[in-house]
């Protein structure tokens, strides 16, 4: 008898959890753990130094610049080059140089092998790695560039 009791009231325990207690449920406000420091465009939260936007590039592309630190996961973010089309043509990890859990810019650099583009010109994109894969929390800016 005492066993059923137990159970009955672990059930009731157990539904009433799951309804609610009549209340509704609301799912939570997703939250950018770490807000970048006084940026509100990805333009700002990225700052490219070489190579010189809308220069001539060939691969392998040596990169460098600055990003802030909330950009990066685990020291690192995802680099690429693209066509005018959008088309992408080579990937590489971009790197940070110096400590990057900060929200102030850390220095990185990267090297991009590509292939050859149909296109005249395109795009070096930078982009946040972004584990959680939740849209608001994605950062991403294409620096102008034209093919050799």
């Amino acid at each position: 008898m005492k066993k059923i009791l137990s159970i009955l009231i672990l059930s009731t325990f157990i539904f009433a959890g799951c309804v609610g207690i009549g209340r509704k449920y609301v799912d939570p406000i997703p939250v950018n753990p770490i807000p970048p420091k006084e940026a509100s465009t990805s333009k700002e939260y990225f700052k490219l130094e070489s190579p010189a936007v809308n220069s001539e590039i060939s691969s392998p592309l040596a990169i460098s610049g600055q990003a802030q630190g909330p950009m990066f996961f685990e020291g690192s973010f995802p680099g690429s080059i693209e066509d005018a089309n959008g088309k992408v043509l080579g990937i590489a990890i971009v790197q940070a140089d110096t400590n990057w859990m900060t929200e102030e810019m850390v220095s990185f650099k990267a090297t991009i092998t590509f292939k050859k583009s149909t296109t005249k010109t395109g795009f070096i994109v930078l982009k946040n790695d972004n584990p959680s894969g939740l849209p608001e929390n994605e950062h991403s800016v294409k620096f102008p560039i034209s093919f050799k």
